[in-house]
């Protein structure tokens, strides 16, 4: 036999886990799309403005984890802007 209070606590239970379930819905969805967007290969706008960020002083490893790529890959990007811009400067 249920009282009130019973079913009252059952609902606010079953309310409580639905809004439980819905934001945990949300966040697996949100992460998702944040993993589709950071897999789509970066252009050089992209790059650059990551090596600009270490160039500037930002940890060479926490700019690479935020961008979802090695710190192999951003030594090598890099690289190869410093490269390029010595080799420009030299074309002047």
């Amino acid at each position: 036999v249920f009282t009130q209070h019973d079913v009252g606590q059952s609902l606010q239970r079953t309310g409580d886990t639905l809004v439980y379930l819905r934001t945990l819905v949300q966040q697996v969805v949100e992460g998702i799309d944040a993993r589709r967007r950071a897999s789509a290969p970066l252009d050089a706008d992209a790059k650059s403005a990551l090596v600009l960020r270490v160039l500037r002083g930002d940890e060479l490893a926490l700019v690479a984890r935020e961008a979802n790529v090695t710190v192999a890959q951003l030594e090598s990007w890099r690289a190869a802007f410093l490269a390029g811009a010595v080799a420009r400067l030299g074309e002047q």
